[in-house]
């Protein structure tokens, strides 16, 4: 199908090539965007028609709500962590972890990397919730570890609570 006379359909809905109909996404459906795929193997290039996906996101966070231009947190800079070490945390150790972070500290400084901590755990809160648990452990030792270069003190930080034990 030539895609400049492909049918525009309202939010939420998709174009049904069989029935040339636009078709509501059911509830708690959202609509993925077509795309081009490029194959590893052969380097060919695939047309993905759009479709009706599973909402990973929490309930009413969606772009219509906020509008289009909001980007929520923001867009993260891809391997920026990596680059010190600290890439698939579920397989790595906690030593190995807290000497990347160490290696990330240096560089970024911790303000800036518990702040990249938390956007991340944030992002993969509901997809990996496990990994997400890892990076808020890495978030408070980076605050702990590093309290005299943060303004406030240690126990009144939103990252302390007095129940809570640190590593």
């Amino acid at each position: 199908m030539n895609l400049s006379k492909k049918k525009k359909c309202p939010n939420y809905s998709i174009f049904n090539l069989k029935t040339k109909r636009c078709n509501q996404c059911p509830k708690g459906f959202i609509v993925r965007n077509s795309y081009n795929r490029k194959s590893k193997k052969t380097g060919s290039k695939k047309y993905v028609h759009e479709a009706c996906i599973k909402s990973q996101g929490l309930p009413g966070k969606t772009s219509l709500k906020y509008g289009v231009n909001n980007p929520g947190i923001g867009p993260l800079k891809k391997g920026e962590l990596g680059k010190y070490g600290y890439h698939g945390v579920l397989d790595l150790s906690k030593d190995q972890r807290h000497s990347a972070l160490r290696n990330a500290a240096k560089n970024l400084g911790p303000n800036r990397l518990v702040k990249k901590l938390g956007a991340i755990r944030t992002y993969l809160k509901n997809t990996s919730p496990k990994a997400s648990a890892i990076f808020y452990q890495d978030q408070r030792w980076v605050r702990k570890i590093y309290s005299k270069q943060f303004k406030g003190k240690l126990k009144k930080s939103k990252l302390y609570k007095s129940n809570d034990n640190f590593n």
